[in-house]
């Protein structure tokens, strides 16, 4: 059985979609190039790789709150 998430996660679940498509739309026009996603992919990536060895393992994977 299916429980429902309840009004209140739906809406911060929604609110969160927002906010992340709002970081990723670097210059506001509403939508997100490839180069838009590409440069928050390689942020992201950039800051999970915490030894520097340009290599990202599960672990600096797991530690990165929300990757994208």
């Amino acid at each position: 059985m299916l429980m429902s998430m309840g009004r209140r996660n739906t809406e911060r679940l929604y609110v969160n979609r927002i906010a992340r498509f709002a970081a990723m739309d670097a210059d506001g026009d509403a939508v997100i190039t490839l180069a838009e996603f590409m440069a928050k992919a390689q942020a992201s990536y950039e800051a999970a790789d915490t030894n520097d060895d340009a290599n990202v393992t599960v672990w600096e994977f797991r530690s990165q709150q929300s990757p994208f």
